[in-house]
């Protein structure tokens, strides 16, 4: 019996000592890793509100007729959905699911706006299909789409799922933005009225910035004291006003009076509109890992000297750089750059030992191109597909063309300008594709050349 219990007790000894340091870490690691909550918002519009310039908020505005379209196609579309109108008099509208998940339309200046409830990244991936179905593909029946620029893409990332609290691993981030300034001035977004990074700023504000932050180094504080800093000393260059929400890292929720814990966010405003639901979580997804990247720095970050001027060529660089230390592909981002980038990606792609990855990149530039920017992607897209035969590989570019085929009708005088210019070739050699041929009928024939 003796023999027994010494037996059992070394064996406990060993399961505890193999469960403390071998399993426990792992444990550790996935408890400790950073889920983020986000709030989206996405922006539809079309040339006929874009030129409605003086009565956006008007009841017979533009924006407002549309918003009540969409709101009407989704009710009538969404079995499962609850639409509750805000009032007669300012009929944004909430679509609710059943699972209390929601998004609210209301309008802004020249766009649609959509803003989802609050959500982690894998809520995000959970709710992708309806974002799809019952939104974007909605807003593109009633002529409804995502402008290069127009409305923006802002993404606001919870204080408290970030950060917790802690001012050090808040700093790392801000400093960690100002630093890659690459995505705010032409990656990401770019707009220098609207969310300007600090390096759009006149000098004097770079240099403060780096004084705030030296400051905060030496004497630490709270997050809404390094956050009240910036907006006194740093943030006070912009075009538009409040000059510091106007800012490519907008912070006033951070510090805005009576504003509840839950939520205070910060806002990343220099992010263009996106093209599909995929782009926003590759996105989302981009934050939370950097977040996590950076919570596994060990002190302070260093911050650049950052005052001299970028080529494309140098942000396609560091942005690539960006994306793999942080742990991701950089070949699932590069269908969200703007074309100015395209000779910088295709060159890496085809180094790349991944064949696909060119035809994916096509895939994604098609699936998430603007509409004022349609005719200039499909040109660049059948371009490089003009250097391959058909295969099953760009099927996977074609499918998506058949997919966006409002896109193609759109830019209907651009395209079929560049058809002409082309010499299109199957595997039996040239093909005429327009004669006296109806438009629809030109953009079969492209789909039956160029697929498998």
């Amino acid at each position: 019996m003796n023999l027994f219990l010494k037996i059992l007790s070394k064996t406990t000894s060993f399961i505890f000592i193999f469960y403390a340091v071998i399993l426990w870490p792992l444990h550790s690691t996935e408890e400790t890793r950073i889920k983020i909550l986000i709030g989206p918002e996405m922006t539809f519009t079309n040339e006929t509100i874009r030129n409605d310039t003086t009565k956006f908020y008007l009841p017979k505005s533009e924006n407002t007729k549309n918003m009540k379209l969409l709101i009407s196609l989704i009710k009538e579309k969404c079995s499962e959905c609850t639409v509750v109108m805000d009032s007669p008099s300012s009929p944004s509208a909430k679509i609710i699911y059943p699972d209390g998940w929601y998004f609210i339309i209301s309008i802004d200046p020249a766009v649609i706006e959509v803003n989802t409830s609050p959500m982690s990244v894998d809520k995000l991936r959970e709710v992708l299909d309806r974002i799809k179905k019952d939104l974007y593909i909605n807003a593109e029946s009633i002529d409804l789409r995502p402008h290069s620029i127009d409305g923006g893409g802002h993404i606001h990332i919870d204080l408290k799922s970030a950060f917790n609290d802690d001012s050090k691993k808040f700093r790392n981030f801000v400093v960690d933005f100002y630093n890659h300034k690459e995505l705010s001035q032409g990656i990401l977004g770019k707009c220098r009225n609207n969310s300007p990074h600090i390096c759009d700023l006149p000098e004097r504000n770079n240099d403060d910035f780096k004084a705030v932050i030296n400051k905060f180094d030496n004497a630490g504080g709270a997050i809404s004291d390094l956050t009240a800093a910036i907006h006194s000393n740093v943030y006070t260059g912009a075009k538009w006003g409040p000059v510091e929400k106007y800012q490519a890292l907008n912070l006033t929720r951070v510090v805005e009076k009576d504003l509840p814990i839950e939520d205070r966010t910060i806002e990343i405003r220099a992010i263009r509109p996106q093209g599909s639901p995929e782009a926003l979580l590759l996105q989302a997804r981009l934050f939370e890992e950097r977040i996590n990247f950076l919570n596994k720095q060990t002190g302070a970050i260093p911050i650049k000297d950052n005052m001299d001027t970028y080529t494309p060529r140098q942000k396609f660089i560091y942005f690539k750089n960006y994306v793999e230390e942080t742990g991701l592909k950089w070949a699932d981002y590069a269908g969200l750059i703007p074309n100015e980038y395209d000779k910088y990606i295709w060159h890496e792609l085809l180094q790349a030992s991944d064949p696909e990855l060119k035809f994916k990149y096509l895939r994604d530039k098609i699936r998430n191109m603007p509409y004022d920017l349609a005719d200039e992607t499909l040109a660049l897209v059948f371009e490089k597909l003009e250097q391959f035969p058909p295969s099953k590989q760009t099927q996977v570019v074609t499918d998506e063309l058949v997919a966006r085929k409002s896109y193609l009708e759109i830019t209907r005088p651009h395209f079929k300008k560049l058809l002409l210019s082309k010499n299109w070739k199957d595997s039996a050699g040239p093909v005429p594709l327009i004669n006296n041929n109806s438009y629809n009928e030109c953009i079969s024939d492209i789909l039956t050349v160029l697929s498998y």
